[in-house]
């Protein structure tokens, strides 16, 4: 499950640095679609230097009873058609051009009864027919051209989109025993705990800010050091709580 639930970089290669080559930045990791909607605008930029031809998958992550997780690739074909149920991604393919940005639309089609987490995979790739992408003669000759003379550098990304239930319930249960301080879901879709920091004592040095994910039905537990304050952002949904626990 843990390797399954990480996102990131998916594929690189070597490349020559003096040579043209596109660089695809998705923003967010983890996103979340609300209940009371069934479409996220997800955005693409292309920080590198020449065209970036991207092509987009999605695949449901699915966890059994004992926990483990697997990827069901989504039958984009069978959602539209009211035959499957998922996210799919539209367009299926983005041309982001050199310090641009294009936008791409995710849809879930299906029930929302529950919780579900899709990984959502943007993947640049050299085209290698021109109909793929709708280019034309001319388009497609030159960038295929350009592409045959270097070693070209394509790093994709996948992000985790979480989409809510229709009717989202928030439930947080948050205890303090000892050194502990546990921070349970009882509601039926992910809670944010974000900007955790650690301090030492006199606020003299902080941890870096981080940010964990607390799914339906978990928790996570948080030793406090002697002296040491803590302080994070609970969020549910759109609402947003200022927490804190150890040394006052």
């Amino acid at each position: 499950m843990k390797t399954l639930l990480t996102t990131g970089a998916l594929v690189a290669s070597l490349c020559t640095p003096a040579l043209a080559t596109p660089s695809i930045n998705i923003g967010g990791m983890h996103e979340f679609m609300g209940g009371d909607t069934s479409t996220f605008v997800k955005r693409v930029y292309n920080n590198g230097d020449s065209t970036a031809f991207v092509r987009v998958s999605v695949s449901e992550i699915v966890i059994d009873a004992q926990g483990n997780a697997t990827e069901k690739p989504i039958d984009a074909t069978g959602v539209m058609n009211k035959q499957a149920q998922g996210v799919v991604a539209s367009p299926a393919r983005l041309i982001v051009p050199a310090g641009g940005m294009q936008a791409g639309r995710l849809l879930y089609m299906g029930p929302r009864d529950k919780e579900r987490i899709y990984r959502v995979r943007y993947i640049p790739v050299v085209p290698t027919d021109k109909s793929e992408f709708g280019q034309s003669d001319a388009e497609f000759n030159d960038y295929k051209n350009k592409t045959n003379a270097q070693v070209t550098m394509l790093t994709g990304y996948g992000a985790l989109l979480a989409v809510r239930p229709e009717s989202e319930r928030y439930d947080t249960l948050i205890r303090d025993v000892g050194d502990k301080h546990s921070v349970r879901n009882n509601g039926n879709t992910t809670i944010i705990l974000e900007r955790f920091r650690e301090c030492q004592p006199g606020l003299k040095k902080c941890s870096p800010s981080a940010v964990r994910y607390i799914a339906p039905g978990k928790e996570s537990i948080f030793t406090a050091k002697a002296g040491h304050s803590y302080r994070y952002e609970l969020i549910e949904g759109k609402q947003t709580k200022t927490m804190s626990f150890g040394q006052k």
